[in-house]
């Protein structure tokens, strides 16, 4: 088992003071790439392995008018964020498959496997697992997403504050996903 993930990711806020409001900018960037291999059946056998990519980044913008008086304070901006992913997944079986997992399902569907049991066991008529030969999942998805947004606080007194807020998001995603089975490495038959 191996696996690799870098994170990382950066924001800036900036703040303007104008003599009306307060203008902020925030903007931030975020990137996580991961990359992991497996034995999947965590045994000896050469029955599965899995093997995953993942790179993701996504970054924001906000920007944001606020300003506080004697009788109220409020808030109201725009926001935008951004999204990709990118995922590419396999499951490859290898020469110990079939026999492993044949058995299994056939004589011990409890899923109890004596190991010393397989050899002595004759194989189903048609192999379940053939060697060299696996599933590919690649996957891409795109995501956006816009807001405006404000909220008011009225101070009725020192202690009651009457407050009211609108948000309106619009999101929009955009997903591939290409399942394919065939032979390792690259499955693409």
């Amino acid at each position: 088992t191996s696996g690799k993930n870098e994170d990382s990711g950066i924001s800036l806020t900036v703040e303007w003071e104008l003599d009306a409001f307060t203008l902020t900018s925030i903007t931030s960037y975020r990137s996580y790439e991961v990359h992991a291999k497996n034995d999947a059946d965590y045994t000896d056998l050469e029955a599965i392995a899995f093997e995953s990519f993942t790179d993701k980044s996504t970054w924001t913008q906000e920007l944001r008018f606020s300003d506080e008086r004697e009788k109220f304070s409020y808030v109201a901006g725009l926001y935008y964020f951004n999204q990709d992913i990118e995922e590419v997944d396999t499951w490859a079986f290898g020469d110990d498959a079939n026999g492993f997992y044949s058995h299994s399902f056939f004589y011990y569907p409890d899923g109890k496997i004596p190991l010393e049991d397989i050899p002595l066991l004759p194989l189903p008529p048609l192999p379940f697992f053939a060697s060299n030969t696996g599933t590919k999942v690649d996957m891409e998805q795109d995501q956006k997403a816009y807001a405006i947004f404000g909220q008011i606080d009225y101070y009725l007194t020192d202690t009651l504050t009457l407050t009211a807020g609108l948000r309106h998001t619009r999101e929009e995603k955009d997903m591939s996903i290409v399942f394919t089975e065939g032979s390792a490495p690259d499955f693409s038959d």
